[in-house]
């Protein structure tokens, strides 16, 4: 059975190559194309449709308002026979309003006096909140001085425990058997003879543990040439001046030996 020139063999090679390659279940590029430009059609029908009447009222109103009037209106035309003036104020002497009143458009159902009362309410809001955040920097200023004060009296105390003890070693080498002051030495039981009066429990109330510091190391000082923070003896005053940063634990911060 033979078949025509012009009726196309179904079962040869060149069908099958011109045919469009569809997944089953894909759409093709064209129809996605389509979809898509429905899509944003849609898309841009919505976005028309939210212009209410009112927003166009409310546009119409604001675009008449910031319009100068013109020669062609009644109320411009009556002004002109009294004697005004484009661009003058009103008013026999042209002192007075050169421009319209501004006008407060109400676009919401609220009563009258409630914007401003809800502004007022925004603002008591704000200031109670400022109120707030500064009592908040005030109180973590406070709790940064405490801790500082606080860490300030536990190295003052742990420097006065060494001096107490330099000046009882210092004071044994140099043969004395009572402190110029009973709280220079150490209150070990073995440092313990010291006459009852050089001991002043009210002063002893009165210094704090930084005066305290201040003049033991002053005595350490002058009497023995010694530096706590140097952890030396200097030869001369000459040398304690020129050599030593100063009588302070601050003065000493970069010394390997304030630990």
């Amino acid at each position: 059975m033979s078949q025509s020139d012009s009726e196309e063999d179904y079962m040869s090679n060149s069908f099958i190559t011109s045919a469009e390659s569809v997944r089953p279940g894909l759409l093709s590029h064209t129809r996605i194309r389509e979809i898509n430009i429905e899509k944003r059609r849609k898309e841009s029908d919505d976005t028309k449709k939210k212009t209410t009447s009112k927003e166009l009222e409310k546009t119409h109103l604001k675009n008449g308002l910031n319009t100068a009037l013109d020669g062609n209106n009644i109320g411009f035309k009556l002004l002109t026979k009294m004697g005004f003036k484009e661009g003058s104020g009103i008013g026999a002497k042209s002192a007075g309003r050169a421009v319209p009143i501004e006008l407060s458009i109400k676009t919401n159902r609220t009563g009258l006096g409630m914007d401003t009362a809800q502004k007022r309410k925004l603002d008591k809001i704000v200031e109670m909140r400022t109120k707030r955040a500064h009592i908040m920097e005030d109180e973590r200023k406070t709790f940064r001085q405490q801790m500082s004060s606080l860490n300030s009296d536990k190295l003052n105390f742990k420097d006065f425990n060494r001096c107490q003890l330099s000046s009882y070693q210092l004071d044994s080498n140099a043969d004395k058997l009572q402190p110029d002051i009973w709280w220079f030495w150490p209150p070990n039981s073995q440092y313990n003879n010291i006459d009852d009066e050089l001991v002043d429990e009210e002063e002893d109330d009165e210094l704090s543990i930084s005066e305290r510091l201040i003049s033991i190391t002053n005595y350490l000082r002058s009497q023995y040439l010694y530096c706590l923070w140097c952890g030396i003896s200097y030869n001369n005053s000459n040398d304690l001046t020129l050599n030593c940063p100063g009588n302070a634990r601050d003065l000493h911060d970069s010394d390997d030996n304030l630990e």
